[in-house]
């Protein structure tokens, strides 16, 4: 896998992490240690069914002339979002994750897949590399957003695609749906 630097690629395992902090150093909290629920199980299904209904028909629109090769899930925590990038694509999906215990159990969850340990301000990964990137709910998560979003278009071929997805947490209905469970 082609690298700036040392750090793991997707043929090589996960370095062992420092522990609770995440990228950004800060102690994570409990909750960031716990199994991610399937997505079948989540606590908002019909929002993530809606949005890979929404995004497979854009996909199909669109055809990607070329059909992506190599594609990248960066952030892809569990690895929730792999079976969808398999259904829509015939590509070599990587995954990669700043958290190493999610990023194992992505592994175990797919062992046929590469993963590899990477944060999105410091990213091993060289130039031009993928054909598509998906990033979905994962900006929000990284203090210097403006720097991961230009290594995801660093990373990304001229012409290639950018999947990026961000919560709307500001807007009335996202409001009301987090208050929704108060009784």
């Amino acid at each position: 896998f082609p690298s700036h630097d040392r750090h793991a690629g997707p043929s090589q395992k996960p370095k062992k992490s420092s522990g609770g902090t995440g990228a950004q150093g800060k102690k994570n909290p409990r909750w960031y240690f716990a199994a991610q629920d399937e997505p079948s199980k989540k606590s908002w299904p019909h929002a993530a069914k809606k949005r890979e209904k929404y995004l497979a028909k854009v996909f199909r629109k669109f055809c990607f002339s070329p059909k992506p090769r190599r594609i990248l899930d960066a952030g892809c925590g569990e690895g929730s979002q792999i079976p969808f990038l398999k259904q829509n694509f015939s590509a070599h999906i990587t995954g990669s994750d700043y958290s190493l215990i999610r990023l194992l159990r992505a592994s175990r969850r797919y062992p046929q897949m590469e993963f590899f340990l990477g944060d999105l301000t410091h990213y091993p990964v060289k130039d031009d590399f993928f054909d598509m990137v998906y990033c979905s709910h994962v900006l929000e998560h990284i203090q210097d957003d403006e720097k991961a979003l230009s290594t995801l278009c660093r990373i990304l071929r001229p012409g290639g695609t950018l999947v990026l997805g961000v919560p709307n947490e500001g807007c009335w209905w996202w409001l009301a749906a987090t208050y929704r469970d108060w009784e």
